[in-house]
């Protein structure tokens, strides 16, 4: 099935947009366990 550039482009754009959040939601969570360690045991 060919792929014409427009399904190339969503296709990246998507992949893009996915790496970038998990990235973005794993930097968020261990800033957040690490504020919440501090604060407990500091």
């Amino acid at each position: 099935m060919p792929l014409d550039a427009d399904d190339w482009v969503h296709y990246r754009f998507v992949e893009y947009i996915r790496s970038h959040l998990i990235a973005d939601a794993f930097v968020i969570n261990t800033g957040c366990m690490a504020k919440m360690k501090s604060n407990r045991y500091g």
